[in-house]
């Protein structure tokens, strides 16, 4: 008797759980007429922001002509792995897909914010991170979209110049 009853509380409480895709764990239904939580949700941090610190630096940091107005110091930043083929990146050439770059934003009290950007086969996907690696804002951005497009190479700025600095184009 004891096992019928607990295999009809086993069977009970796994038909109130929905199965969600991939193996991922299991959601409980909302109880009809529940109103959804309230709570914000807490920042999501970037997956790689572990990585970032042990970057390579591209070039020398630069004055941002564009971000913030001028105000602060970009330093751009690629995977090791990457940092040839952005350096020597020609015009109308653009990075492998899965290429990942960030562009750190500094004020003399420090990082701002850190622009990631991702190509993807579908092109650039863009990320607004604030100095702690949370996610301000995320995906194909109109407004990142539009200024990336006039980039001199590959939708991108900062690269280094003939002339041994950095184009100081935005970012």
């Amino acid at each position: 008797m004891r096992a019928a009853a607990l295999l009809s509380s086993v069977v009970a409480a796994a038909s109130c759980a929905v199965a969600t895709p991939r193996g991922d764990a299991p959601r409980s239904r909302p109880r009809a007429g529940a109103a959804p939580s309230s709570r914000p949700r807490p920042p999501e941090r970037w997956p790689r922001a572990g990585e970032l610190a042990g970057w390579t630096l591209a070039a020398p940091p630069f004055r941002s002509a564009g971000h913030h107005a001028g105000a602060v110091d970009v330093e751009i930043r690629l995977p090791a792995e990457l940092i040839d083929a952005y350096r020597r990146l020609p015009p109308g050439r653009r990075l492998p897909d899965g290429a990942t770059a960030a562009a750190i934003h500094r004020a003399p009290g420090g990082a701002v914010d850190v622009y990631v950007i991702e190509l993807g086969a579908d092109g650039w996907r863009f990320l607004v991170l604030a100095p702690d690696a949370t996610i301000r804002r995320q995906g194909r951005l109109g407004d990142c979209l539009r200024c990336h497009a006039e980039a001199p190479r590959g939708g991108l700025f900062g690269l280094p110049s003939t002339a041994g600095g950095s184009e100081t184009s935005p970012p």
